[in-house]
C-alpha cells in the first residue's frame, strides 16, 4: 500500500465516522433551551420573570410537534421553515418594560435566513443599532418593538413593550440581540 492510498483510506474511513466533522449534531431540545437562557447578569437592567399566577410559566422549551404550541401567532410559518426546537422567556425591565424573548433552532444557516427573509418581506423594517438590515431588524408595536435576527442556524424574536417608542425600544433589544450573538458563536 502506497502512502496516497493509505491516506486517501484514512480520509475516507473519517468521513465515513464523522470524525472531523467539527458538529457533534444538533443540541437536545433542554441544551438548546438553556444555552439562549438568559440569567439576570446577562442584560443589564433586566432580570427573568419569576413564575406568578399571572405568569405561571415565564421559561418554557418545545420540540418535536409541541415546538411551535408556544406564544407564537401564525405557527405553521416557522415549522414550514424547519423550525425543530423554540424557547420563551419573559423577562422584567426598567419601569414598566418587558420582554418576551423567544430562542428557536432552525437546524440550517439557510432555514434561518429564510425565516428572517419571511419577516422582512412582511413589514419588519425599523433598523436594530449596530445590525444590517440583512440580519436584524424591528417591527413596532404600541409602545415596543418587535425585534428579529437570525445568526447561523439559530433564529431570535425579541417582543418589548412598555417603552415610549419604538426607537427606544429598538435601542433596548440591541443587547439581547447582543448576547444570542455572542452565545451562537
Amino acid at each position: 500500500m502506497t502512502i496516497r492510498s493509505a491516506l486517501v483510506c484514512l480520509f475516507v474511513g473519517l468521513i465515513a465516522s464523522g470524525c472531523g466533522s467539527g458538529t457533534s449534531g444538533p443540541l437536545s431540545a433542554a441544551d438548546f433551551g438553556n444555552k439562549y437562557k438568559l440569567s439576570a447578569n446577562d442584560v443589564p437592567g433586566w432580570t427573568p420573570t419569576v413564575a406568578s399566577a399571572d405568569d405561571p410559566s415565564p421559561f418554557n422549551i418545545y420540540d418535536g410537534e409541541d415546538a411551535l404550541i408556544g406564544r407564537l401567532d401564525g405557527g405553521d410559518i416557522y415549522s414550514v421553515n424547519g423550525c425543530r426546537v423554540s424557547m420563551y422567556q419573559d423577562l422584567t425591565g426598567p419601569s414598566q418594560a418587558i420582554c418576551t424573548v423567544v430562542a428557536m433552532d432552525f437546524v440550517t444557516t439557510a432555514n434561518a435566513t429564510k425565516m428572517f427573509t419571511y419577516q422582512q418581506e412582511n413589514g419588519y423594517a425599523l433598523s436594530i443599532p449596530g445590525y444590517d438590515a440583512s440580519t436584524a431588524l424591528g417591527s413596532s408595536t404600541l409602545g415596543g418593538i418587535n425585534a428579529v435576527a437570525h445568526f447561523g442556524a439559530s433564529y431570535f424574536e425579541v417582543q418589548l413593550s412598555g417603552f415610549a417608542d419604538a426607537t427606544s425600544a429598538g435601542t433596548a433589544a440591541k443587547p439581547f440581540l447582543d448576547v444570542f450573538k455572542s452565545k451562537t458563536n
